[in-house]
């Protein structure tokens, strides 16, 4: 026994201007079995037409989740082919998209402490017992705390995302899924967190018994990073601190002050004005010259990018 999908070809059809289109397959036994909705769904997988897969002759246009439908001893399978909605900035909405329930925005705020340092003077022995007067680096033991506002989008879908409503079965989509938690996928060139939020089964009013239908609920969270603007404590501008011209990681830090408490803190582009890019995190390594020179700066991104990745997302196409 093997099991075939082939595609339909009299099924496809597009509109006028390119924006949609649709496949049909069937999914067949060769040696004349019945095949079931799951060994479709698995053919489906394993020849590449899951949702986001691209049109394979027109471009820009993405695949949806397949639909199945049991047809005798075959599953018929359909794709909706549509251009990707990218918001601006939030995750991709699209009205026609069969599984759209609804969208929501909430605010969070959220704290970030970045590495301060002081400069303080030091007597020290010198040679021939000299007294000499150093000014070193020295990290604050209570780093500045900045609060980032961060936007929230939910988004809600409901559909047949399985065939039954069992844990088994919804245990495997929610471990899918959750295994992109922290992800960040990029809608119109801004990279939002991923978080998987919930999954639900339809009330009886909505969901035959047993059927597969429920809700799933994702988060994207926003975060625009840390700008220079941001401060209203600023005291000293990008050339940074004095010092030796042999340092190249001096212009890194910036001068912040206030009333009875100054400080200086890392900053990732001086040239552009900003502080923190959305979903970074610096680390500090002492300098190999000594400490009356800034320490060393290392700039990195927080969770694993990946750009595309909302689109694999049960129902979201």
């Amino acid at each position: 026994m093997a099991i075939v999908l082939t595609e339909l070809l009299d099924g496809r059809s597009s509109n006028d201007s390119g924006s949609t289109a649709r496949r049909a397959f069937r999914c067949y036994d060769d040696a004349g079995g019945t095949v079931t909705e799951s060994l479709a769904r698995a053919q489906v997988t394993l020849n590449g037409l899951s949702a986001g897969h691209a049109h394979p002759f027109i471009p820009g246009l993405v695949g949806r989740a397949p639909s199945y439908q049991q047809n005798g001893r075959f599953v018929d399978v359909t794709i909706d082919y549509v251009v990707p909605q990218l918001g601006n900035p939030q995750p991709p909405i699209d009205p026609t998209n069969p599984n759209f329930t609804s969208i929501s925005c909430d605010y969070r705020r959220t704290e970030v402490k970045l590495p301060t340092y002081q400069r303080q003077k030091f007597k020290m022995k010198g040679p021939g017992e000299t007294s000499v007067v150093k000014e070193l680096w020295v990290p604050d033991e209570n780093p500045r705390p900045f609060t980032v506002s961060n936007y929230v989008w939910t988004y809600r879908l409901s559909g047949a995302f399985v065939e039954q409503f069992t844990i088994a079965q919804w245990l495997a989509v929610w471990n899918g899924i959750n295994a992109r938690a922290d992800e960040l996928h990029e809608f119109n060139g801004i990279l939002f967190r991923f978080e998987p939020r919930r999954i639900s089964q339809e009330t009886a009013s909505t969901a035959a018994a047993g059927s597969g239908r429920g809700a799933i609920e994702y988060n994207w969270v926003y975060d625009p990073g840390i700008k220079l603007r941001d401060l209203d404590l600023l005291s000293e501008g990008a050339t940074g601190p004095g010092g030796s011209g042999n340092n190249v990681n001096l212009r890194t830090f910036y001068k912040i002050g206030s009333p009875g408490r100054s400080g200086y803190i890392p900053v990732e582009d001086p040239d552009n004005q900003v502080i923190l890019y959305p979903w970074r995190e610096v680390s500090i390594s002492a300098n190999d010259l000594g400490p009356e020179y800034p320490p060393l700066t290392t700039f990195s991104d927080k969770f694993r990018r990946n750009p595309t990745g909302w689109a694999s997302l049960p129902g979201v196409l």
